[in-house]
């Protein structure tokens, strides 16, 4: 109680009056989201956690296709190349089931031997039940810093993710990687729109600016509190806070990457006849691109930094696990758990580094 006036502005109660009226106004809203997040964040899970057939296919082709893509003098598109390579993939992975098949026909002894493992997985046998899961994945990732970063990093990559699977943490570490990703990718859909607005829009930076001030200065516990109200506990107010936490540097490095561009370029294309979509399109966005990607290499790592905090609301993964060890005070376990989100911190932040300096500003600029 104020001792001047004798009583108290009742802010609290307007809010939280306010997301009563939310909540039994658009249910509707709330379900649809919490159901759709849920979804597809325990499919890309799975994904992880037991890599599918085609996800190997698909994977294995673009990995192709970046390969060819390193290539100088080449006399076929790099896309073929990575056609090629899905192709033999496939060609290899149906190779096991037909031997697999064979053998449970003929019951020749060790052949057929996978046979009732596959049933599970709603498909004939595949050459990922040959190896754990674990390792073709750590193998992909470790292939895919390599093409990034070249061979030393890659190596870093797959003796680093190796560590998280000896340590017993490779599930909770790919639960935390799906969230990390699916969050990134909902910030980054909703941001760089935002950010390109607020470039082209003197009225709606004025708008979006202190709004995003006061979504960087409000304390990160906040927003899992305010989620909490509106999801109650799991995995989606984890999601929710943390792109709400997230987004900003994507609004803002968007908005200044756009607004960074050269206007004798940009009057260029108008000059030629090109339309404002065009424009944007084909010369301030690809001119933008380096510093748009440090904006989504600084939402990676907001994201990273909120694992631990949407452990706290039940959000499975690496969170959970600091989360717990903290409660315990099992320090072991704690440093297992904050070490795997250090490793997965500098595997997205050196790849997601690399692909802004794969970008035509990036490439001009190395050989000025």
């Amino acid at each position: 109680m104020n001792e001047w006036f004798g009583w108290r502005v009742p802010l609290g109660d307007w809010i939280d009056s306010g997301i009563d009226w939310l909540l039994s106004t658009f249910r509707f809203l709330w379900t649809f989201i919490r159901d759709s997040l849920e979804t597809a964040y325990g499919e890309l899970a799975s994904w992880l956690i037991q890599p599918r057939w085609w996800l190997l296919v698909l994977l294995v082709g673009l990995l192709g296709w970046f390969a060819a893509s390193e290539l100088r003098d080449r006399t076929r598109p790099a896309w073929r190349y990575g056609l090629i390579a899905a192709g033999a993939m496939l060609a290899v992975d149906v190779g096991v089931w037909l031997v697999d098949r064979l053998g449970a026909e003929l019951d020749v002894h060790g052949v057929g031997v996978m046979s009732h493992n596959l049933v599970a997985l709603d498909r004939p046998a595949s050459v990922l039940m040959l190896v754990p899961a674990s390792w073709v994945l750590i193998l992909l990732l470790a292939a895919l810093g390599t093409l990034a970063r070249g061979w030393l990093f890659g190596l870093f990559a797959l003796a680093t993710l190796l560590l998280i699977d000896l340590v017993a943490q490779w599930e909770n570490a790919m639960q935390t990687f799906a969230l990390v990703l699916l969050a990134c990718a909902i910030a980054a859909v909703i941001g760089i729109p935002i950010g390109i607005g607020a470039a082209r829009s003197q009225l709606v930076s004025s708008i979006v600016r202190p709004v995003l001030d006061f979504m960087q200065a409000l304390p990160a516990l906040i927003y899992v509190l305010i989620a909490v109200a509106f999801f109650s506990v799991g995995v989606v107010p984890g999601m929710v806070a943390t792109v709400i936490f997230a987004m900003p540097p994507a609004v803002r490095l968007t908005e200044l990457g756009i607004r960074q561009v050269d206007a004798e370029v940009v009057e260029a294309g108008h000059a030629f006849g090109s339309s404002p979509a065009k424009i944007l399109r084909q010369i301030q966005l690809p001119l933008a691109t380096p510093t748009i990607m440090a904006g989504v290499n600084q939402v990676i790592m907001l994201t990273l930094a909120m694992v631990v905090l949407a452990g706290m609301v039940g959000t499975p993964g690496l969170g959970r696990i600091v989360f717990g060890a903290i409660t315990t005070g099992n320090t072991g376990l704690g440093l297992e758990g904050g070490i795997s989100v250090v490793i997965l911190a500098i595997y997205l932040d050196r790849v997601t580094a690399a692909i802004g300096a794969r970008s035509m500003v990036a490439r001009i600029q190395q050989a000025a």
